[in-house]
C-alpha cells in the first residue's frame, strides 16, 4: 500500500468519524436541584418508559431510568440488581426475592407489589407480546414484601431471559395515579 492510499484512507475514515459525531443528537435535562445530565445518542429514544418501548435506543439510557431486577454482565453471566434470589419453584411458578430497603425517587417502597405491579404491566402491553408467546404469561402475585410468584401456564424456560430484558420496576401509586407515563421522574434509576 503506498503513502498516497493510506493518507486518503484514514482521511475517509475521519471523515465518517466527524459525519457520525454531526449525526449524535445530545439531549440535554436539567433536574430540580440545578444539576444537568448531557447524554448523547445517535438519535431521540421513542420513550423514556420501558413499557412503551423495545426500541434499542432506549436501552441505552434504560438503566439511568429504571432499576432491573437483574442484569448481565460483560461475561453474560446472571447478576442480581434489586432481586437478590430467583429461581422455579415448580414447572410454572418462578419465585423472585426482593432486595429490601429500597424506596423510588417519589419515596415509595420498591417491593413486591412494584415488582408485580410492573411485571403484569410489561406482559399486557403489546410493545412485549413477543417476548412471551401467546397464553404463556399467567399472572405475578405478591407472596410477602420481598417476593414475588411469576406464574406460567406451560413451562417455558425462556422466562428468566425475559425477565432480564422487560424487568424496568415502576412505583405502583405513581404510576396509577399518572397513568402511562411517557416521561421520567417515576422510577428509581441513577439520574431520576
Amino acid at each position: 500500500m503506498n503513502r498516497r492510499t493510506r493518507t486518503t484512507g484514514r482521511m475517509g475514515v475521519a471523515l465518517v468519524a466527524v459525519a457520525l459525531l454531526a449525526c449524535a443528537s445530545v439531549a440535554t435535562t436539567a433536574a430540580s436541584d440545578g444539576k444537568v445530565l448531557t447524554v448523547g445518542i445517535t438519535a431521540e429514544p421513542d420513550s423514556l418508559n420501558p413499557v412503551f418501548t423495545t426500541n434499542i435506543l432506549f436501552e441505552s439510557v434504560a438503566h439511568t431510568v429504571v432499576e432491573k431486577l437483574f442484569y448481565y454482565d460483560e461475561n453474560f453471566a446472571l447478576q442480581p440488581w434489586l432481586a437478590t434470589e430467583w429461581g422455579w419453584i415448580d414447572p410454572l411458578t418462578f419465585e423472585i426475592s426482593i432486595r429490601e430497603g429500597i424506596s423510588f425517587s417519589n419515596g415509595e417502597p420498591l417491593d413486591a407489589t412494584a415488582v408485580a405491579f410492573s411485571l403484569n404491566l410489561y406482559a399486557v402491553h403489546p410493545a412485549h407480546s413477543y417476548k412471551l408467546p401467546g397464553g404463556v404469561y399467567s399472572t405475578t402475585t405478591v407472596v410477602d414484601d420481598n417476593t414475588v410468584h411469576v406464574h406460567v401456564t406451560r413451562p417455558f424456560s425462556p422466562l428468566l431471559d425475559v425477565l432480564v430484558r422487560a424487568g424496568g420496576v415502576f412505583p405502583p401509586i405513581y404510576y396509577t395515579q399518572v397513568g402511562e407515563v411517557n416521561r421520567p421522574g417515576f422510577s428509581g434509576g441513577s439520574f431520576i
